[in-house]
């Protein structure tokens, strides 16, 4: 990481207990994870236009699974 951003990071990784960072590592894997399945299938939100042209929400229909 020091050749890539050109930084020292000595001084503060120095700080860190030595598995703290590949515990942060896996949790942030675990987040994207978690971010990508809560996302891949979105509810669908069913709108229709009423007699003014306003659209309104009909229904929501929750993904299966």
């Amino acid at each position: 990481m020091p050749l890539i951003t050109g930084q020292d990071w000595t001084s503060l990784t120095a700080k860190l207990p030595p598995w703290s960072i590949p515990v942060g590592l896996v949790l942030l894997a675990w987040l994207f994870d978690w971010l990508r399945k809560i996302t891949e299938n979105p509810p669908h939100v069913i709108v229709q236009k009423d007699d003014s042209g306003a659209p309104a929400v009909v229904a929501i229909e929750k993904p299966a699974g």
